[in-house]
């Protein structure tokens, strides 16, 4: 139901472009700031100096599907079956719920479970299914950088 839900909006309704964007820092935890900027939502740990940076269009394509269909899709149940593809739709829901609510450390704990599913099947039927090309969330550090 919610791939569907999703398949709907991103044939019908999305249409990329430049909005409105809003540049803030709110610190989400001592020592951790979340920096919203022109090109994308950064994540950063100052004490260890790394951070996880999400580009805009994630935050564009699920905020305005949690505009027309979040309360529709949360009111679902979702099983321990559900795929990936799912998953990660819910959990970026519950992502941007959480930071415009303030609730930070659910904030933190939904961007866990993320790294723990990783995007990349998401990606792959987005490219597949809509020709729409997300790129990867990105995780840096002092030593490494590696995509999710």
């Amino acid at each position: 139901m919610i791939k569907e839900l999703f398949e709907e909006f991103m044939e019908l309704s999305y249409s990329p472009g430049d909005r409105q964007r809003n540049l803030t820092d709110n610190i989400i935890q001592e020592f951790i700031l979340c920096r919203l900027s022109y090109s994308s939502l950064q994540v950063i740990f100052l004490h260890s100096g790394s951070y996880i940076e999400i580009p805009w269009k994630w935050l564009d394509v699920f905020s305005s599907f949690n505009t027309l269909f979040g309360h529709r899709v949360l009111c679902e149940n979702v099983t321990e079956s559900s795929d990936n593809i799912e998953k990660i739709i819910l959990l970026f829901l519950d992502l941007l719920s959480s930071y415009a609510a303030r609730r930070y450390q659910l904030f933190l704990s939904v961007l866990y479970k993320i790294g723990e599913i990783k995007t990349a099947d998401f990606r792959e039927w987005c490219k597949e299914e809509f020709g729409e090309d997300f790129e990867p969330i990105t995780v840096i550090s002092v030593d490494s950088i590696f995509k999710i």
